[in-house]
């Protein structure tokens, strides 16, 4: 006799975009009840998912995690914005919410029209001497490089060089950072971005949120604003609007439903 299955809401949300095939996709999945992390790491296997993000309820709260096909992840951004998506427009209907997230702490969200914006900490950056290193990873000698706990990064003198960067990945991995960040001024946007970690298995970040933890604090200084809007120039490609303030940087972006429906998991 088989065991009684259970529906569980999961939605593939297109973050930083408005269309999709653009952006950031992210698989969201919210709970019945607490779940084993293998079960989590099945599905995220079987829905052939770099990370899965995992919402549940207990009273007034919302918890988030974060689950790889092999692990766990201490929270992407973009899925982080799917997540807080799925809270407003489904969970907790609304304009804001407090998400809190595994490992303590909160992500503050809200959603104004169709944009959605989430506050993250800043990540700190130093200056350090990469330059030749990425150089024979890109072919081309950045301006600048600097380190963070988040991945080095490599500032080029316009978005035409990095739209036209063609990284050598073997090279890439030789590196000591798992990821590096590529930057400059660009001319539709206040700078652009690319993000690549082919040691992670990610060959090129479709739109990478985090890095702007980064990013936010250095061009705001570089420019004196602390309102900025970002392009990711990946093959989807993506948008983000950014704010310092302070130690806080908020993302945001639009992001829609690409897919609704349920998966069934034993009872």
């Amino acid at each position: 006799m088989r065991s009684p299955s259970v529906p569980l809401p999961i939605q593939q949300i297109v973050t930083f975009a408005s269309a999709p095939f653009r952006g950031n996709p992210a698989f969201v999945v919210t709970l019945d009840k607490p779940r084993p992390t293998p079960v989590l790491q099945s599905i995220c296997r079987e829905l052939h998912g770099a990370v899965l993000a995992v919402l549940s309820t207990e009273g007034d709260e919302v918890d988030l995690r974060f689950v790889t096909p092999g692990g766990t992840h201490p929270g992407p951004g973009h899925a982080t914005h799917a997540a807080a998506f799925v809270v407003l427009s489904r969970l907790r209907p609304g304009r804001s919410i407090d998400i809190r997230v595994e490992g303590g702490g909160h992500r503050s969200a809200r959603m104004e029209g169709d944009v959605l914006s989430v506050d993250w900490p800043v990540m700190p950056y130093v200056g350090i001497d990469r330059i030749g290193a990425l150089r024979d990873c890109f072919g081309h000698a950045p301006l600048d490089t600097y380190d963070s706990s988040f991945g080095l990064v490599a500032v080029f003198a316009d978005d035409q060089e990095v739209a036209a960067l063609k990284p050598d990945f073997v090279e890439l991995t030789r590196l000591s950072s798992d990821t590096v960040i590529v930057t400059a001024p660009a001319t539709r946007a206040d700078f652009a971005v690319r993000v690549f970690a082919p040691k992670l298995d990610l060959p090129e970040d479709p739109v990478c949120g985090t890095a702007h933890r980064v990013l936010v604090p250095f061009w705001a200084r570089r420019l004196g604003r602390r309102e900025l809007v970002s392009h990711q120039l990946s093959e989807r490609g993506g948008e983000l609007h950014c704010r310092l303030d302070g130690d806080t940087v908020t993302i945001a972006g639009r992001a829609i439903a690409f897919l609704d429906g349920t998966i069934s998991l034993p009872d």
